[in-house]
């Protein structure tokens, strides 16, 4: 379990620690990007889920993206709720 805040400009203001941990630090480098450059660089949404529910600016939960760890072609399943 970990926590990530967006800011009003949608850019990832704060990742607990425990996302490193587990995606490792490379895969885990997102502060200061926008969640579509986020998803672009690592193939996450294809389907634009979380950009569509972001933009609604309202909660939601029970999505699903597939978090590619670090050296490996190992990823793992996120659940994002926000």
């Amino acid at each position: 379990r970990f926590v990530s805040q967006i800011d009003a400009r949608q850019r990832f203001s704060f990742v607990s620690p425990e996302f490193a941990g587990v995606v490792g630090p490379v895969a885990a480098d997102i502060i200061g990007k926008t969640w579509r450059e986020v998803a672009a660089a690592r193939g996450l949404d294809p389907e634009e889920t979380v950009e569509k529910a972001l933009a609604r600016r309202d909660t939601w939960s029970g999505v699903t993206v597939y978090w590619p760890v670090d050296g490996r072609t190992l990823s793992v399943a996120v659940d994002l709720a926000a």
